[in-house]
């Protein structure tokens, strides 16, 4: 492949960006659905039938166009079109097209919602459908290519104890709101348990690494370690079966879900194995655990066996799971780097992507932004320029998590040309309600594609 260096200079400090030429191309414009035109319609039968009662059933034909892999997307363009056929005896069919799955499915939601009055929540089916059923003839379209869903710690809530067929009602809610991209992080303990074991840590290193399923998303952020563990193997059995029915479900509505990739947070174990390797013991907030359950270890980027064991889990990742070319990685989240040096930071970066793109070529990089807001007083421009153009434009995605309340597109200059997601919190900190900032919803989202065009999703 043809080498490219990249000079990028970050308040006054210049760097230089290795990549190949070609990669630089490959970024979120080239994330498509994996199942064909024809699994996704298939995939929708499954979807009606689940959802619509059966005698109504044989009046609603979904389909997805026959060349929905070709369909370049354009903010405005044709997405989903609704259109009832009366039929001889005095029914109407209702014929919904997308150009996905998830956008048809958007399509018999929006349907149900505006025509018949009927609404399909998380826990409730309220079907108002009555003979004939009522004409319709619109295009709907969209703005934005992604519709992003969840983040690392809402696994870490109800998630964790939901069983199958908890999950297919929630997939269907996602695809049916028009959600195509989806984080899906259940069963990495089981997959980096594995090559652990290989590395040559013992099966009670391992498992004393873990956190219980309650707090499984800090342990994955790097927060804690251990505590409420350890996970038993009849878990890693289950949640392993579990995220293949969630990855099967999702891949065949077409959507692309996220899937984990490496940050470098490590058991304390592997140091055995590796005792020169760089790390960083890190420390999140002044919460009262003892070391015992933080002071993780995360490696250095930039030493090599960062690379060593992070391209062997994501390896084994994508052996069992497969790949939608989307890994989520966050190092730093509620915990800072060791130094503000940009230059650090840079490397640091270049290192993490280096790392995920070495196990799959087509890497797009997703990143929760909340450690921008987080940690404002670290995250400043000269430090947030240098972790942004690491990687190859385009080949990182930005989640703005708060933009509702707190957007930090504006504050760290549209992040530096990167593209993001424009997100909203409902609720966390221990809040127990449903809340929202209505007006912030409208507005929001319409005042970041004014003034920032590498918005590419809500």
């Amino acid at each position: 492949l043809e080498i490219c260096l990249k000079m990028s200079e970050i308040r006054g400090l210049a760097l230089l960006t290795l990549f190949s030429c070609a990669l630089s191309r490959q970024g979120w414009e080239n994330i498509q659905p994996a199942a064909s035109c024809e699994d996704q319609t298939q995939a929708l039968q499954g979807l009606l039938a689940r959802n619509i009662p059966q005698h109504f059933q044989a009046y609603f034909k979904l389909r997805v166009a026959d060349d929905c892999h070709s369909v370049s997307f354009q903010p405005s363009s044709g997405y989903v079109h609704i259109v009832s056929k009366p039929l001889g005896n005095g029914e109407n069919e209702v014929v919904i097209t997308g150009n996905s799955g998830v956008s048809t499915a958007f399509g018999l939601n929006h349907y149900l919602k505006y025509f018949t009055n009927s609404q399909i929540t998380w826990d409730e089916r309220h079907i108002v459908l009555e003979h004939p059923l009522p004409e319709a003839d619109l295009v709907l379209t969209s703005l934005d290519k992604f519709r992003y869903y969840l983040n690392e710690c809402t696994f870490g809530y109800s998630f964790p104890w939901w069983n199958e067929d908890d999950w297919v009602r929630h997939v269907d809610w996602m695809a049916l709101n028009g959600i195509n991209m989806p984080l899906a992080t259940t069963g990495q303990e089981a997959v980096q348990r594995r090559v652990y074991l290989q590395l040559g840590l013992s099966e009670k290193e391992v498992d004393s690494h873990f956190t219980g399923p309650a707090f499984l998303p800090w342990g994955r952020m790097g927060n804690i370690k251990s505590w409420g563990g350890p996970l038993s193997p009849s878990w890693h059995q289950r949640s392993l079966a579990l995220q293949h029915s969630i990855l099967g479900q999702m891949r065949s509505l077409g959507m692309t879900p996220v899937l984990p990739g490496f940050a470098g947070h490590v058991p304390d174990a592997l140091l055995r194995i590796y005792p020169d390797v760089s790390y960083q013991v890190q420390s999140w907030l002044d919460l009262g655990f003892s070391c015992n359950n933080t002071c993780t270890i995360l490696l250095d980027p930039r030493d090599p066996v960062f690379k060593e064991v992070g391209v062997r889990i994501m390896d084994a990742s994508r052996a069992e799971f497969g790949t939608d070319h989307l890994y989520s990685s966050d190092p730093f989240n509620e915990m800072d780097p060791a130094t503000d040096d940009p230059t650090y930071i840079h490397e640091v970066g270049q290192a993490i992507f280096s790392t995920m793109q070495e196990s799959d070529p087509q890497t797009v990089w997703v990143m929760q932004g909340w450690m921008f807001y987080f940690a404002q007083d670290y995250w400043k421009l000269p430090q947030a320029e240098a972790l942004l153009t690491s990687v190859p434009q385009g080949s990182l995605i930005i989640l703005d998590l708060d933009a509702t309340e707190h957007p930090q597109y504006e504050r760290l200059e549209n992040y530096f040309g990167q593209p993001f997601i424009f997100n909203m919190l409902d609720n966390f900190g221990g809040n127990m309600g449903l809340y929202g900032r209505v007006e912030d919803v409208i507005t929001g989202p319409k005042k970041a594609r004014q003034n920032a065009p590498n918005m590419i999703g809500t």
